[in-house]
This record gives structure tokens, sequence and C-alpha cells, in this order.
């Protein structure tokens, strides 16, 4: 199974790219949705964020409160490096755990994972391919603002703790891709590259 990689910072484009990619027959995963599912329901996990975030993690009803901690981390770095320590090692084993799962019971010839944080994870060695999509700030600032409805200062807040993650990967394995122009260029070049990688991994 061929897995590739979709990373970029927040406001990129990311999860368009992986719905482009499934068109193309594509198994899709999405980190960033997983980590909210194992934030809500790992119990061990939940309390672990409560001690460092505070009882206002979760809200009376064991619903994760992702404001509350966004308000933290993005404004401390000390705050975002604690929260990936705690986080992190729970989205990798289960993780690891799907993409294992989809290639053993899905009869998938073809993976994409998406996720912002997805290179940090410790395994990138599991991809044969990476590709990080990249944008203008400002169109990111004001993809965030109305995606997320924050102001312009918190928007900006998580963009500055954000970077390029590909820079110590071999050339071959990589691509980046910008999302400056029209939606129709992107979809475009975005299909173009998911058969590219198949006929280049293979």
């Amino acid at each position: 199974m061929i897995k590739v990689a979709i990373v970029g910072a927040t406001g990129s484009g990311k999860s368009i790219a992986t719905a482009i990619f499934e068109t193309h027959g594509y198994y899709a995963i999405n980190v960033d949705k997983l980590a909210k599912h194992i934030l809500a329901s790992d119990t061990k996990l939940i309390t672990e964020m409560k001690i460092e975030f505070g009882d206002g993690a979760y809200s009376k009803f064991g619903e994760y409160q992702a404001t509350h901690v966004s308000a933290i981390v993005f404004t401390d770095p000390e705050k975002l490096k604690r929260l990936n320590e705690i986080v992190f090692p729970y989205i990798r084993n289960r993780l690891i755990a799907q993409m294992d799962e989809v290639e053993i019971y899905k009869d998938a010839e073809y993976l994409v994972v998406e996720g912002a944080v997805l290179m940090e994870l410790g395994i990138n060695s599991r991809f044969d391919y990476v590709v990080e999509i990249e944008s203008d700030e400002y169109l990111r600032l004001r993809r965030i603002m109305n995606r997320s409805r924050l102001s312009e200062s918190e928007a900006y807040s998580r963009i500055r703790l954000q970077k390029s993650v590909l820079s110590s990967l071999p050339d071959a394995s990589k691509s980046v891709v910008n999302n400056t122009g029209s939606l129709e260029s992107f979809i475009i070049k975005i299909g173009t590259l998911a058969e590219d990688i198949k006929n280049k991994v293979q």
C-alpha cells in the first residue's frame, strides 16, 4: 500500500487536497479528527489534560473544550509544547493502528493521511511520499478567521507558531504545492500529483 502524508500550516488547504486525493482512489485518514476523538474518549488522556490545563479543559458533560485549551497554548509556546508532549503519544499509537487496519482490512492500494502535526509524531518512515500545502499568510489568516470564527490576532497567534516541516526530507519523497491561486488550478495540481505519486512510488 502506498502511503502519502499531507501536511501544511493551518489554513493552507490540506483538507481540500485530501478530498481531491480521495477522488483519485486514495483511502483517507484525518489526524485532526482522530485527535478530537481521542481527546473526547480516552479516560487516561482526559485526566492528564485536566491536570495540566484545569477542569475547564472539559465541560461538566465531559466534552473537550478546544477553545479553552487553544486560548492557553496558542499564546504560550511552552504550554503548546506541553500539550504536544501529552497528546502526541496517544495520536501516534492510534494512527499507526488505524493505518495498519486500513492496509489489512480495507485492502486499500493507496492511503492519504492529513494532519498539520503529522511530521512531528515520529512516524515519517511509514510514509512513501509527503506533500506540503503552502499558501500566502494573508489567505491563511482569512481562512482561519472564517472557518474557526477567530479574531485576526487569535488567528495570527496560531500561524506564527507553525513552520515548514519538510526541510529534512529527501527531495525525491516530497512535493510542495502552492495554494494561492484559484480553486480550479489547485484541484488540477493536486489531482495530477495524486496520479504522479502512484507511478513514482511503485
